[in-house]
């Protein structure tokens, strides 16, 4: 079966996701990493970037859709939000917060070129997504995305390239879409050109415009790369998860790195076919590479995965602990990297985004209240 056949059979939701794999699951299969020291930097210095009146459940990037947790680019904006809308630090000490009659503005990401994606909610009902460009003018006129052919679909856009292309997806009877947004072709479906009819939803995006994504299947979901328009789905390699015959699996979260390799997360339903109740989930790690196309699987204390940098540092949690991890090696609490004196008080959920001169944003505790925090390497 030649491979474009192969990518329509799987678009179209025909497989029948059944647990075919015949080793008995153990943790002992999973590569037990060493004891990790930090490779990159050895300590930061914690920075409050003040209270959030936002509940945790929008600020985490451990969700599918937008998430309305702060991001970070490579030239030290940051964007993040409140109930009343978001704003922008242009540095540190510097805030700025947009103002609109009777109407809020959200932002959801924020690119190298300092091009925002944003939603703006104008009467309680409809919302209109755009691209504010602020590298020249933070006042500067913003590009409305047209969804006129998504009308009537919950239409959710969360991350954006270099390139300018913007990924997202859309909602229409209840199934979920991946679509893209660019200049040149406007907001579309992703593989629709193929006539793919794609369930599923985009989790990321690297600057070559290659997508990171999760298929929806009758029982499972599995991790797909769609890279210059062809698709691989990683369902052909669900024999190296090392599930049990009668189990099932589930990926949640997925990132993806400059030369497409991804990174994810899944835990397993040991006994789904006799007990379909949620069980408690036992968080995995995986990674997958075009070069080398077989599945690495490794043990990770249940880190859950928020993003990446160009350097392979993944930024998330672990336990509700904010956590980095660099590549081989264990994740580190990022509390433990804080001087003692500037930690006092603080209990860090999460880290929500790093760029590429390794400076770390999240969200946390700090006396008791939610706040915002940034993590400078020293």
């Amino acid at each position: 079966m030649n491979r474009f056949v192969y990518q329509a059979i799987f678009a179209m939701g025909i497989f029948a996701f059944t647990c075919s794999c015949s080793f008995a699951f153990s943790e002992t299969m999973h590569k037990l990493l060493p004891k990790q020291h930090p490779s990159l930097i050895k300590q930061y210095t914690l920075i409050d970037l003040g209270e959030v009146d936002l509940p945790k459940s929008q600020l985490t990037k451990n969700k599918d859709g937008s998430s309305l947790g702060p991001s970070i680019n490579n030239n030290g904006k940051i964007i993040a939000n409140n109930t009343n809308g978001g704003f922008i630090f242009r540095n540190t000490m510097e805030k700025y917060t947009p103002s609109f009659a009777k109407a809020k503005l959200y932002l959801h990401a924020i690119n190298n070129k300092d091009d925002i994606v944003a939603s703006f909610h104008a009467d309680g009902k409809n919302v209109y997504w755009q691209i504010w460009p602020t590298a020249t003018d933070w006042n500067g006129g913003r590009k409305v995305i047209d969804t006129v052919e998504q009308e009537g679909s919950k239409v959710e856009l969360y991350t954006i390239s270099d390139l300018g292309t913007i990924a997202g997806q859309v909602r229409p009877y209840n199934q979920t879409m991946p679509i893209v947004w660019n200049q040149a072709q406007g907001l579309y479906r992703v593989g629709h050109d193929q006539y793919l009819n794609l369930h599923g939803t985009l989790k990321g995006i690297n600057n070559n415009n290659a997508l990171a994504g999760k298929s929806e299947g009758h029982h499972e979901n599995f991790p797909f790369l769609w890279d210059d328009g062809l698709l691989t789905n990683l369902f052909e390699f669900r024999k190296q998860f090392r599930c049990p015959t009668d189990g099932k699996l589930h990926f949640e979260d997925l990132v993806i790195d400059k030369d497409n390799t991804l990174y994810g997360t899944y835990w397993i339903n040991k006994d789904f076919f006799e007990n379909t109740e949620p069980q408690k989930k036992e968080f995995l790690a995986f990674s997958w590479s075009p070069q080398e196309r077989k599945i690495r699987l490794s043990d990770l204390n249940g880190m859950r995965f928020s993003a990446i940098n160009s350097s392979s540092r993944i930024v998330g949690a672990v336990n509700g602990k904010a956590a980095i991890l660099d590549l081989n090696e264990k994740p580190l609490e990022l509390i433990h990297t804080i001087p003692v004196e500037e930690a006092v008080d603080w209990e860090l959920i999460e880290a929500t985004d790093i760029n590429d001169v390794n400076q770390i944003v999240g969200y946390g505790m700090h006396n008791g209240k939610l706040h915002l925090f940034l993590a400078n390497p020293l």
